[in-house]
């Protein structure tokens, strides 16, 4: 194990060595104008001064330089300079954190310092007001529809980077993301917002917020927006991509004496998304079939395989072309979600201790009906030689119920001991009815009749799932201030989560000729099969601080991060619900870090950095496996380590009064050390070059002639999702023009460098830069912004998939073994391009 860890230093520091880590990292000096300031300073109150940020992320308030992690924040006023609505705008401003877009608007995938939650539970806890929000889709990877909340409301946006299993305890494995909202202000305010910009882009929002007796404040506020979206479908000719809702949400602050502070808050938000702007690519690279694995585990018919290989094409290159609705003629609808959510968030201020009791209940409504492959009408046929015609359809409609409460004891005397304890409970309560369906013809035919047919002249009958998830927890904080500049820190949770689910024995398949040899199974499936999985699990961390000198403190950590096991909805392919095949084993990593926050200068820098070091074992990934009932299916797996070495830093530096410059970078050596799985998946071989035959899993009946799989190795790859680089940086100038008035100017650039899309390594998105820029004017009362986003058009495409193109999908039966071939095309989020607009607010 040492000499393990040894080689990975050695690598980190080649990469430190490289010029392609050089020439990022001169960055920090050579391009200082070329940032945004985390706390920028506005007409209304010039200082060369950095001011100090207070943040909650340990569960109690203190100053951002004091905290001993990795902290990114976001303030009010950029917030609402840069017109910050979305965790994607939250990720695109902070370095190392990438939002990716899945097969579904609900399969959202944060990933932070290089780990991407391929399947299972996101890897990033979602929190509002330090309320875990976090959820789980269901049929689809990624975090569902709930925890990327139209932004309305915040006052500030924290970003923790690491595990922070014991601290947050669900689903912090790889960090947090803390949206805090903003409090009634104690004299009457009144806000009047509203922007427009190209491509029909809209959007305003009032507030009033103040005093209504000396023991109550209210606060209440609304919007409303809209956006036509920046493409269109070739097929019909309509807007993809586009989005429009409102909300609004109410908090009142009772403080009825000087111990108790009661906070209530009630939000309702309504928004509906047009299809995603994703477009898909037939691979046409072939890659050859292990010799070992030919007659053997495949047929030996099968010589090579068509795979995505290479860099993903720029944007421009990519014609979108997503098919009608067969039963309406135009778009499919696209998405709906409606979220209403209320806390009660109540503190008690008892001398040297804090009681704090809060409460969360939330429920939700969502609704996608979409063209499952993005890649032509269904009323066309495939292209010459293709073995079938299909089509898929996305048709799922949710509800889901969330509620917990938490409790927590804090104490904190003139002793060098404080300490924290708390408890849990968390629950969650999520139904879908899926009327999604496949369908299977022969080349010459097409899908729109049968599929029309469907919720018309013939009943649609849904496939239902349940996922009941119960989680308590019980924590615990001490520290110990052994010295006057030294501080030891232990934390520690105690988990134990439920999850029951439920799903169908069957998927919707039309199949009129019998090519997968199961005929029509549209009418609802038999039977409805339930499991459960239960898991228990102790998670610790130490720290260690030093405090140099008042304007410098240095910490060493060491803290565990996991995610549960449980049992996965993905499904796939003919295959219905078969809970044995797909559970999955809990993932875990142990991380390790040494960090500094630093100020300079006489507090007009701040210099903060951490270099880290995850070992990653039991990664969820997922393959094609083949069920005990005989069909294929996609499955989950555990990988078996794998390691992330990472470097970041952070630097704030306002030099002269008006003047605010920051940058942000993120270094990373992320890879699998032990990864190797067995499959019989003629696609996955070919990708992974590799094979080592071995007796294939059990099936029920067994079959006459006994099957064989590969053992396929991935050692050594780049981990998925990861850049090896990213960086934030940017500018921003204001300074006084006449009387009160003021002028902004700003810039705002990001970097990221090339990444892979799976853990094949095969299909990579390429680096990219964007930049972005703002002018303004500014008063006490009122602001102007005029902004740029993406002022060079970059078109790289940025995220995106891979799944089977059924188009090519063969079965072989004769030379045996028997296979199924299908080989992978590439689906692929459009990029936004540039973008103008306005922005207008007033106070009074």
């Amino acid at each position: 194990m040492l000499s393990a860890n040894r080689g990975n230093v050695m690598r980190f520091q080649g990469l430190l060595r490289s010029g392609h880590a050089l020439a990022h990292l001169a960055l920090l000096t050579v391009a200082p104008g070329l940032v945004v300031a985390q706390e920028s300073t506005s007409a209304r109150e010039a200082t060369t001064e950095i001011a100090d940020i207070v943040v909650t992320v340990r569960k109690q308030e203190e100053s951002l330089q004091a905290v001993p992690l990795s902290v990114s924040v976001i303030s009010e006023e950029q917030i609402e300079q840069l017109g910050i609505n979305s965790l994607g705008d939250v990720a695109q401003l902070t370095t190392g954190v990438i939002l990716d877009q899945g097969f579904a608007p609900q399969d959202t995938r944060i990933v932070i310092r290089g780990l991407s939650p391929t399947r299972g539970r996101p890897n990033a806890a979602v929190l509002q007001d330090g309320i875990d929000i976090s959820s789980e889709g269901i049929t689809t990877a990624g975090g569902s529809l709930l925890i990327n909340p139209r932004l309305v409301d915040i006052k500030r946006v924290e970003i923790v980077k690491g595990p922070q299993s014991a601290l947050y305890g669900r689903s912090a494995f790889a960090g947090a993301i803390n949206y805090v909202t903003q409090e009634p202000a104690e004299e009457l305010s009144r806000r009047v917002s509203a922007q427009v910009g190209s491509d029909g882009r809209y959007e305003g929002s009032v507030a009033i917020s103040g005093p209504v007796s000396n023991t109550l404040r209210l606060g209440l506020n609304g919007a409303t927006w809209s956006d036509d979206g920046f493409y269109t479908n070739t097929v019909t000719g309509g807007p993809v991509g586009g989005d429009e809702g409102s909300g609004w949400a109410g908090t009142a602050l009772w403080q009825p004496g000087e111990i108790a502070t009661i906070r209530a808050r009630v939000e309702y938000s309504d928004d509906s998304f047009d299809p995603p702007t994703q477009a898909t690519v037939v691979p046409n690279t072939t890659r050859p079939m292990p010799s070992a694995a030919v007659s053997v585990v495949v047929s030996s018919a099968v010589t090579e395989v068509l795979v995505p290989l290479g860099v993903a094409p720029a944007g421009d290159s990519v014609t979108l072309r997503q098919s009608e609705n067969p039963r309406t003629g135009v778009d499919y609808d696209g998405t709906d979600r409606n979220v209403f959510r209320t806390s009660l968030i109540s503190e008690f201020d008892l001398g040297n201790a804090t009681f704090t009791s809060l409460t969360h209940y939330a429920t939700a409504d969502t609704s996608q009906a979409l063209d499952g492959q993005r890649k032509r009408s269904i009323g066309d046929l495939p292209v010459p030689g293709s073995a079938t015609n299909n089509y898929a359809e996305i048709n799922i409609d949710q509800s889901t119920d969330l509620f917990s409460q938490e409790l927590r004891y804090s104490w904190a005397g003139d002793g060098p001991l404080s300490w924290t304890a708390g408890a849990l409970y968390w629950l969650e309560k999520a139904d879908v009815q899926d009327y999604s369906l496949s369908c299977f013809v022969l080349p010459n035919l097409t899908c729109e009749s049968f599929v029309a047919a469907i919720g018309t002249t013939e009943p649609a009958y849904s496939r239902d799932w349940s996922r009941d998830t119960e989680h308590w927890s019980l924590y615990g904080l001490v520290e110990w201030r052994f010295t006057q500049d030294w501080k030891f820190t232990l934390e520690g949770r105690y988990v134990n989560e439920d999850l029951k689910v439920s799903g169908p024995d069957s998927a919707a398949i039309i199949d009129p000729f019998s090519l997968l040899g199961s005929g029509v199974t549209v009418p609802p499936p038999a039977n409805t099969v339930s499991d459960k999985d239960t898991d228990s699990y102790f998670v610790p961390k130490v720290t260690l601080e030093w405090q140099a000198r008042d304007d410098l403190m240095l910490y060493a950590s060491i803290g565990e991060g996991v995610k549960p096991s449980g049992i996965s909805t993905i499904t796939g392919g003919a295959a219905g619900f078969e809970p044995e095949s797909y559970r999955f084993d809990p993932e875990k990593m142990w991380a390790y870090e040494l960090g500094t926050k630093s100020t300079w200068l006489d507090g007009t820098l701040t210099a903060n950095g951490a270099v880290f070091y995850q070992d990653y074992t039991d990664k969820q990934a997922v393959t094609q496996v083949q069920l005990a009932n005989g069909t294929i299916g996609i499955g989950p797996i555990n990988a078996g380590s794998a390691h992330v070495l990472g470097l970041e830093l952070e630097v704030n530096w306002q030099p002269v009064e008006g003047l605010a410059l920051n940058v942000g970078y993120t270094l990373l050596d992320a890879e699998y050390d032990d990864f190797v799985q067995d499959t019989r998946s003629a696609s996955n071989i070919a990708r992974a070059g590799n094979c080592v035959v071995v007796p294939a899993a059990p099936v029920v009946p067994p079959p006459a002639v006994p099957q064989f799989a590969c053992t396929i190795d991935l050692s050594g790859k780049r981990l998925e999702g990861a850049p090896t680089g990213s960086l934030v940086a940017g500018a921003s100038y204001t300074a006084p023009l006449a009387g009160e008035l003021s002028y902004l100017a700003g810039l705002q650039s990001t970097y990221q460098s090339k990444r892979y899309q799976s853990e094949f390594n095969d299909l990579a998105f390429d680096s990219f830069w964007l930049l972005n820029m703002r002018l303004g004017l500014l008063s006490p009362s009122w602001e102007l912004i005029a902004y740029v986003d993406n002022v060079t058009d970059d078109d790289t495409i940025k995220s995106g998939f891979t799944a089977p193109d059924f188009d090519s999908f063969t079965f072989i039966s004769n030379p045996p073994p028997s296979t199924f071939v299908t080989t992978n095309m590439a689906f692929y989020s459009l990029p936004d391009p540039r973008t103008v607009g306005i922005r207008a607010s007033f106070r009074f």
